[in-house]
């Protein structure tokens, strides 16, 4: 509870209290037996506290950041100053002789008009900063201009006259500045936050005091009368007032005195701090203090959620250790080193840029970072501010959109497919090629758009993708009309949402076969036109023979040896006409293989056994490389042991020197192949691609067929063959792909 002494002077005491108000007495006293004694002291009284109140404004000047306190106090200084004139001139003082009780009273109303106008515009500077010097250079032209109006240019109007007492001015001047003093109140009331409670109770009491008082100096007649003496009385206790208010606090109270704003610096000062570290904590994004030396002092509470660390893991370590990946560590400890030795940028502030970070969580997250500088009060750098935006999804979505943007305006087909078969994604090519909408077609799965005939290679595919990693392959399609579309498909295995499916991409290859169909109809026609003339010269030649012979047998039939002779000669022609029809039937009509289970190994075996002597007689030597366990395959023995015998045949009648025939067998998972190679001259590369024609020979004897029928047989067991030359070794190979399970329907064949 407040005392009632603190509503008159805070933090006096009762006994202090009387103690003024007996030297009030005495001052009263002192007037009534000596006035003008009475007059000296209270002056000067008024003097000293004036020049104390300017001694605290003026040395508190650094500390307030605001201008009213400087202003009273100065307005204080030249207030005594003219007081101490006032007091000096004095009627009855004898120091100024030439001069009255007007000059006085003058003088008066000049400290009266510094102290009353000052008190009323110094709140205006509240919250203002006016420099010093224009404070007391506008004191000192302004009490320097009303002095010589007094001294110097007698124009200042006459305030008191000899024998008549006041003049109208002064009365009127009296009443101006009460009126200055009550807006002085009234200011100071409006401005109440800025003052202490206390401070601004002592002020608006002397301000009041000092009223009542400039009332009083309008009634009196002599410069001794008691109203004067009253009015004195109550200018020592305003004063007084005004030494409680700014004075004494400064010295017991130094931070209420005056301005809420000192005392409450500290105050405001924690809460701002409080507020930062609000702010600090609550900021959308990372917030890190790197000390200088590269340890983290301070995160937010964002960081450590993108982190996904504790305080404990994160404050007081290396900052590069921690959150820093490898790759990028050394570069950006150097980068942030040169930073604080202010070799970047001029040591300012470095332009963005990203990185990736370390999480606790064992991801990593990539940030866009501003770096500042800290430094102390001396202007040495201390560390760094940084923060940072986690712009990791922000960077996933524009490289999904720039994916999307290829996905959709690439020309070929892309889709992906997941779990069960099923299309999770497709481009508009995709959904114009199949005819669906992208709603019907995520929908639906691979064997809706594959004809049934084809849906038992899927899963041979899907094996062949996950064992690889991708494939290609050709592929028929079904689209919405149920025109079946060919189509050239490219798969890779990707993760897609999490899981494991194929991204595709295809290509509608219709044109494509049309192309070739029309390049296998012309190189058919062609091969039509070199086989019809190579018939045509095959048969042509032993007709004429034929022909020949026999005109030779009519003209002379009576000569019985030379007719034996022709006939023999037409008989071999006719028998080579035979064999080459024979040879034309099977290349032109070959006829479907009649597949049964064949041990591979068995019938190479026999094949051997028919041509032993024949190389013997040539002086081959054999070289036979065939597995121990049996090579069971489905087969058409008969052709294929014509096809195997042919080129053998071919391997023997290319080594007519004699040299080595080498037979090998090669078994890989379900593939197998069987080489022919002999030691012989070799084939030349201009004849290299032509040995598969029909009629095509390098030696004067033989249709030319059987390689030609030797290579139909092997397609029409679904596989091919391949014949290679290379420095003087020749070397014919077919192979058999996925052939040796017995469980497969069908065999597959093809060429190394």
């Amino acid at each position: 509870m407040q005392k009632v002494t603190d509503l008159v002077v805070p933090g006096k005491s009762g006994k202090s209290i009387v103690v003024e108000a007996l030297l009030l007495v005495g001052l009263l006293f002192l007037g009534l037996n000596n006035y003008l004694l009475f007059h000296g002291l209270v002056e000067m009284f008024g003097v000293v506290i004036s020049a104390s109140i300017f001694l605290v404004a003026w040395n508190s000047r650094r500390i307030v950041r605001n201008s009213y306190l400087l202003m009273v106090g100065v307005a204080f200084l030249f207030v005594g100053f003219v007081d101490v004139l006032h007091t000096l001139m004095y009627k009855g003082m004898g120091m100024f002789p030439e001069y009255g009780a007007d000059q006085a009273t003058q003088l008066w109303m000049i400290a009266r008009f510094l102290q009353s106008f000052s008190l009323f515009v110094a709140p205006f500077l509240i919250g203002r900063n006016v420099r010093e010097e224009y404070i007391l250079g506008g004191y000192t032209i302004t009490t320097g201009l009303l002095l010589a109006s007094v001294f110097a240019w007698p124009v200042f109007p006459p305030a008191y006259v000899e024998g008549q007492g006041l003049t109208l001015f002064k009365v009127v001047g009296e009443y101006a500045f009460s009126a200055f003093l009550l807006g002085a109140a009234a200011m100071h009331i409006r401005k109440r936050r800025a003052f202490d409670p206390d401070v601004l109770r002592l002020i608006v009491a002397s301000i009041l005091f000092a009223v009542v008082s400039e009332l009083c100096f309008t009634l009196y007649v002599g410069v001794y009368d008691s109203l004067n003496m009253i009015g004195h009385l109550l200018k020592v206790v305003s004063f007084y007032l005004l030494y409680n208010a700014f004075v004494r606090t400064a010295f017991i109270r130094p931070y209420d005195i005056l301005f809420r704003d000192l005392k409450e610096s500290g105050q405001r000062l924690k809460e701002e701090r409080d507020r930062a570290r609000q702010y600090f904590d609550i900021a959308g994004v990372i917030l890190v203090v790197i000390g200088a030396d590269g340890r983290v002092l301070r995160i937010n509470r964002t960081g450590l959620d993108i982190f996904g660390c504790s305080e404990n893991e994160i404050i007081g370590r290396d900052w590069f250790d921690t959150v820093v990946p490898e790759p990028v560590r050394e570069d950006l400890r150097a980068r942030f080193f040169r930073l604080v030795r202010g070799s970047v940028n001029g040591g300012g502030l470095i332009d963005k840029y990203e990185n990736s970070v370390l999480t606790c969580r064992g991801d990593e997250r990539l940030i866009l970072w501003n770096n500042a500088l800290l430094r102390d009060e001396h202007g040495n750098v201390t560390g760094t501010l940084s923060s940072g935006d986690d712009i990791t999804e922000q960077r996933r979505a524009e490289e999904a959109e720039r994916y999307r943007e290829l996905f959709e305006n690439v020309d070929d087909s892309v889709f992906i497919v997941g779990r069960g078969e099923r299309l999770l994604e497709a481009n508009d090519r995709t959904l114009e090629m199949t005819g669906y909408s992208r709603a019907e077609l995520l929908g639906m799965t691979v064997r809706d758009l594959v004809p049934p005939e084809r849906i038992p290679l899927i899963e041979t595919i899907e094996d062949a993708i996950v064992r690889e990693g991708r494939s290609q392959f050709e592929f028929d399609f079904w689209n919405r009309d149920g025109a079946v579309v060919p189509l050239y498909i490219s798969c890779k295995v990707v993760a897609f949402r999490g899981e494991r499916a194929y991204l595709c991409v295809a290509r509608d290859i219709t044109a494509l076969k049309g192309l070739q169909n029309d390049l296998i109809r012309s190189e058919r026609l062609a091969a039509t036109g070199r086989v019809a003339a190579s018939i045509v010269h095959e048969i042509k030649n032993p007709l004429s023979i034929i022909g020949g012979f026999a005109r030779s047998i009519v003209k002379k039939p009576r000569d019985a040896e030379r007719v034996a002779r022709n006939a023999s000669i037409i008989a071999d022609e006719i028998e080579r006409l035979e064999s080459l029809v024979s040879d034309m039937l099977d290349f032109s009509r070959p006829t479907p293989p009649r597949k049964e289970r064949t041990d591979l190994a068995v019938l190479i075996g026999r094949i051997l056994e028919l041509v032993e002597k024949d190389a013997a007689e040539r002086n081959v030597a054999m070289e036979v490389r065939i597995p121990e366990e049996g090579i069971e395959v489905e087969l058409d023995p008969d052709r294929m042991k014509q096809v195997f015998l042919n080129l053998i045949q071919n391997a023997l009648n290319a080594m007519p020197e004699g040299g080595t025939l080498r037979v090998g067998v090669t078994v890989n998972g379900k593939w197998v192949a069987v080489d022919v190679a002999d030691s012989g001259q070799g084939i030349s590369p201009e004849h290299q691609e032509r040995v598969f024609e029909p009629f095509f020979t390098t030696r004067g004897k033989g249709t030319g067929l059987g390689l030609a029928i030797s290579r139909r047989i092997v397609e029409s067991h679904g596989g091919s063959i391949a014949l290679a030359s290379e420095g003087g070794m020749r070397d014919a190979q077919v192979s058999f792909d996925q052939l040796i399970s017995l469980s497969e329907d069908e065999i597959t064949m093809e060429s190394a």
